[in-house]
C-alpha cells in the first residue's frame, strides 16, 4: 500500500512544508510493519492431527478529538485537526495445524521440538470488516494558499464486490520450560477506499474562487490493515501469559491503548485510540 511519506520539518513549526504535505493526507500514515512470521518454514514442519484451537473474535477501534496548532498569518492564528476512528471487525479465528518447535521468529532455541508446541492455520478465514475512518486539516498547503482537507477510509468499498475482509497468520506458541504460552494475534486486512477532498478557503482570488476538488476519489487500498496508522505496534500484535500443559482454555480478550498517529508533533498533540478485543481461544479434539 503506496502512501505519501510522512516527515517532520527541521522547525518543529506545522506551517512548514514537510507537514503541510503530511496533513493533506491526515490519516496516510506508514503501514504497520508486517508481522514476523516463518510460514515457509511452518509449512515444512507439519505434525500429527492434535485437534484444533478455535473462538470467535470482535474487536473495536474507536477514538476521537480536535488540537490546534498556533502558525503566523493565518486566518484565526491557527491550524486545526479534527480526526475520528472508527473501526470494528468479526472473524472466527482456526488454529487446525500444530507442530513441533517455534512458529515465532527470534525465540531461544527456536527449533526445540521438546520445548515448544505451534499452532497455526491450514487456510485463511473470512472477516466481518468495517473501516469509517475521517480526518480534516485546516492550514496553509502552499505560500498564501489556506484550505480545508478532508480524508476519508471505508471498508467495504462503496461497490460492495468484496463484501468480506481476510483473516490469517494466527500463531499460538507454548513454551513448556517457561510454562507460558505466546499468541501473535491475526492479520486482519480488507478493501478500502479513500477519498481527499480539497476545499480552498484564503488566498488569492483564483484559489477562493475554486470549487471543491477531489485529489483522490475512492482511490483502492487493496490489503487495509485494521491497525494501520496506530502506534505503538508492539502493543497491539503479540502478548502472553501462564499456561498449564492440558489447559483447553486460553482467554485473549483485553483492551489496548493505542495513538492515532497525527502529522503535527505526535507527543506534544496525543490522540488517544482504545482498542477493546475479545477471543477466548479453546481446546477441541
Amino acid at each position: 500500500m503506496t502512501q505519501p511519506p510522512i516527515t517532520r520539518p527541521a522547525s518543529g513549526q506545522p506551517g512548514d512544508q514537510p507537514t503541510r504535505r503530511a496533513a493533506v493526507a491526515a490519516l496516510a500514515l506508514v503501514p504497520a510493519s508486517g508481522l514476523l512470521l516463518q510460514d515457509s518454514a511452518r509449512a515444512q514442519q507439519k505434525g500429527p492431527d492434535r485437534g484444533t484451537w478455535s473462538g470467535d473474535l470482535a474487536l473495536t477501534i474507536k477514538g476521537r478529538g480536535q488540537f490546534e496548532v498556533p502558525v503566523a498569518g493565518i486566518p484565526g492564528g491557527k491550524a486545526r485537526v479534527v480526526w475520528s476512528v472508527d473501526r470494528s471487525a468479526r472473524g472466527r479465528v482456526v488454529l487446525d495445524r500444530s507442530f513441533g518447535g517455534s512458529g515465532l521468529a527470534r525465540m531461544p532455541d527456536s527449533n526445540n521440538q521438546q520445548r515448544y508446541e505451534s499452532w497455526a492455520a491450514n487456510t485463511r478465514q473470512t472477516l466481518e470488516m468495517t473501516v469509517n475512518d475521517s480526518a480534516t486539516y485546516y492550514g496553509y498547503i502552499a505560500p498564501q494558499r489556506i484550505s480545508l482537507d478532508e480524508t476519508d477510509y471505508h471498508c467495504p468499498e462503496p461497490d460492495d464486490k468484496h463484501p468480506t475482509g481476510l483473516l490469517r497468520s494466527s500463531v499460538l506458541l507454548f513454551d513448556r520450560a517457561e510454562g507460558t504460552y505466546i499468541w501473535e494475534r491475526p492479520r486482519m486486512t480488507h478493501r478500502c477506499a479513500t477519498r481527499i477532498r480539497r476545499n480552498p478557503k484564503h488566498g488569492p482570488a483564483d484559489w477562493t474562487a475554486r470549487a471543491p476538488f477531489d485529489l483522490l476519489s475512492n482511490s483502492h487500498e487493496l490489503e487495509f490493515d485494521i491497525f494501520f496508522g496506530l502506534w505503538p505496534l508492539e502493543a497491539s500484535y503479540r502478548w502472553s501469559g501462564p499456561y498449564t500443559e492440558g489447559a483447553r482454555e486460553i482467554v485473549l480478550s483485553r483492551k489496548i491503548d493505542l495513538h492515532w498517529g497525527n502529522p503535527f508533533e505526535r507527543d506534544k498533540h496525543p490522540a488517544p485510540v482504545l482498542a477493546n478485543l475479545e477471543l477466548v481461544l479453546r481446546k477441541s479434539g
